[in-house]
């Protein structure tokens, strides 16, 4: 709950530029109409405050390297955003990103120790392209192969998670080829609608939220 009104105060402040409680307001009451919106509250999903915090990267620019990898540590997606705006971003941006990233990774190593990390290394990893044929994953590349795939019950083959992989890594560096000449902010806002419609998982929440 505390993540959703961090939404509707960071919607406020990029589009009025203030964060008073009638803007925080406004924005909370439409946000109630978006269908996945209740959908993640109810379940608790960490997918509120991944949004939580890439929308006061855009409310708070000058932040939006340090929240953005904090955002990435909890869900991969932002830190698409990190690497493709890294080099033309200020120097500013790439030391916060980079010092709140080895700070993520020192307190993982800390609170959850190696062997947890090895251990998610060889089971977690392994999920990033599983895909699902559930009516609910509305990816555009496992739509796309769904046609040629006889049993969608059945785990998908090695090839065809690596090829989701690719797609994938493929479709959000085309994306941010192709808008290299945009302002940054759009820049980043596309590339990470790209990452999460393109993953081997994107659930339908994601898109109506």
């Amino acid at each position: 709950l505390v993540s959703f009104w961090a939404i509707a105060a960071a919607i406020a402040r990029i589009v009025t530029g203030r964060t008073r409680a009638t803007e925080v307001m406004i924005a909370g009451g439409i946000l109630q109409f978006m269908p996945g919106a209740m959908h993640m509250i109810s379940y608790g999903n960490l997918d509120v405050m991944v949004l939580a915090l890439v929308l006061w990267g855009f409310a708070v620019p000058r932040w939006a390297g340090a929240l953005w990898v904090i955002a990435g540590a909890l869900k991969i997606y932002p830190l698409f955003m990190v690497a493709v705006l890294a080099h033309r971003a200020r120097p500013r941006f790439v030391l916060r990103a980079l010092v709140t990233g080895w700070a993520a990774c020192a307190l993982t190593v800390i609170f959850i120790g190696p062997d947890r990390i090895v251990e998610w290394a060889d089971v977690g990893l392994k999920s990033l392209g599983a895909g699902t044929f559930s009516a609910g994953n509305w990816s555009l590349p496992v739509a796309a192969i769904r046609p040629f795939v006889s049993d969608a019950a059945a785990p998908l083959s090695r090839i065809a998670r690596h090829m989701l992989t690719l797609i994938s890594l493929l479709a959000v560096l085309l994306v941010a080829v192709a808008l290299r000449r945009r302002s940054m902010s759009m820049r980043a806002a596309t590339v990470l609608v790209a990452a999460v419609w393109v993953a081997p998982i994107c659930w339908w929440w994601r898109f109506t939220f």
